[in-house]
């Protein structure tokens, strides 16, 4: 079963009944809320509870477009469509194409309603799919990254602690044959190290 959160912004109720009914064709549930003001569709648009916003294109003294217009558009945004409850003219539909909300329907096209925003839903939906999995794989390539960054860290450490530890052997070793070469040539010094091949 699917449902659908839908918020219609128009001056006009008689559209209503008819907008909802469409949905349903395609919807098994719909809860569809209208405003009638500017200010109450972009502050409820803005909860982010619904899943598709519509408006009018003829508002009281302004236009769907200039209601997408106040809406944010990032990534996260649900479909928004314009519908035309009244014929308009060629501007305006230069208007609606220019503004780059998601779909415009004619009056009499409004039975399709329901399936064209099932389709915008489905394109909405894949392409927050791939956005999250986008975001998925840059997580994923920050933690190997880092992981990388500690073991090339460790062995860095690894190999100054092993450089450090033969340095003290070859130390200790130089002393030890520096006793040893005063206790066979007493009095030599200077002997180096270069002669421990002739003691004995």
């Amino acid at each position: 079963n699917r449902s659908l959160r839908g918020l219609y912004l128009s001056v006009d109720v008689s559209w209503f009944d008819l907008i909802e009914g469409a949905l349903l064709r395609e919807f098994d549930e719909v809860s569809l809320t209208q405003v009638r003001s500017l200010g109450d569709f972009v502050s409820s648009a803005e909860r982010g509870e619904f899943d598709v916003l519509m408006a009018d294109y003829a508002l009281d003294g302004y236009t769907g477009v200039d209601a997408w217009n106040h809406l944010e558009h990032g990534d996260n945004g649900v479909p928004f469509l314009i519908l035309f409850t009244s014929d308009i003219g060629e501007a305006e539909s230069i208007d609606v194409m220019r503004s780059g909300v998601n779909e415009c329907i004619y009056a009499e096209d409004f039975p399709r309603l329901g399936y064209v925003v099932l389709k915008l839903l489905e394109v909405w939906e894949a392409r927050q799919a791939k956005i999250q999995a986008d975001a998925a794989l840059i997580v994923s390539r920050n933690q190997l990254l880092r992981l990388t960054q500690q073991l090339h860290a460790r062995i860095d450490e690894e190999r100054t602690a092993v450089s450090r530890e033969i340095h003290d052997d070859i130390g200790g070793d130089m002393a030890r044959l520096a006793v040893l070469a005063d206790i066979v040539h007493p009095g030599h010094p200077a002997v180096c190290l270069g002669d421990a091949r002739h003691f004995g």
